[in-house]
């Protein structure tokens, strides 16, 4: 028997693999290039540690960027320039989140002019770098994570498309598939009744048609009853 073959079985299985696995992957693919282009707009600044200078060129704002860790709530920085002290300006833990990276902004300060600052914090080791860097940090993690974001979002909707496709075409399929059967009779062929077409018929048949029964014969199934007396 002919049945039609079930179409979309495949695309129900593609459909949610995108969805449990490609989607996820997406997201913390892109979290995670996020994460390595912050870090790596402020890798190339050196650690100071307490005792030692920063050479700084012009008045551009500096911040003060530690490890992001426990020690960081007790930065407590001092900083003195070639004029002498420069005032600090603390930046609260919460607020000194630098994109995604391991580092956290703990202190701003204003240089009054170029030359050589001693940076002192209490956490042991700092890096200075100028404000616009800790901008650009939160730039390169955004741009990364909204690629993952939108890569993550179009694997999705293809997902969800082809998980519907699928389905529809499945269930096309199995009523075509049922309809097959019920035109070729059920689950197999149309019953045959009687012999094949051109088969001599069976010998009971034959000799019920060209030979009178013998009456009251106990060995023949169709012959005549004997008569009661």
């Amino acid at each position: 028997m002919y049945l039609p073959p079930r179409r979309g079985l495949a695309l129900t299985v593609i459909g949610p693999i995108l969805l449990v696995v490609l989607v996820p992957s997406e997201l913390a693919i892109g979290f995670w290039r996020g994460v390595v282009a912050s870090n790596q707009q402020l890798d190339p600044y050196s650690w100071l540690h307490i005792g030692q200078t920063v050479q700084i060129d012009g008045g551009e704002s500096q911040s003060i960027v530690a490890l992001d860790n426990d020690d960081a709530y007790s930065a407590d920085c001092t900083v003195a320039g070639p004029s002498g002290e420069v005032e600090v300006y603390p930046v609260s833990y919460d607020d000194g989140g630098i994109g995604a990276s391991s580092y956290l902004e703990v202190a701003q300060f204003d240089p009054d002019e170029a030359g050589a600052y001693r940076v002192d914090c209490a956490i042991g080791r700092v890096k200075v770098m100028p404000i616009q860097v800790l901008s650009n940090a939160d730039d390169a993690f955004g741009l990364r994570f909204v690629v993952g974001l939108a890569a993550a979002a179009l694997a999705f909707a293809i997902g969800v498309t082809l998980l519907i496709v699928g389905i529809v075409k499945l269930i096309h399929s199995s009523q075509e598939r049922q309809r097959a059967r019920i035109a070729q009779g059920g689950y197999g062929y149309l019953p045959q009744y009687g012999p094949p077409y051109g088969a001599p018929p069976p010998a009971y048949q034959f000799r019920y048609a060209h030979q009178p029964p013998t009456m009251g014969d106990p060995n023949d199934p169709y012959a005549t009853p004997p008569e009661k007396r």
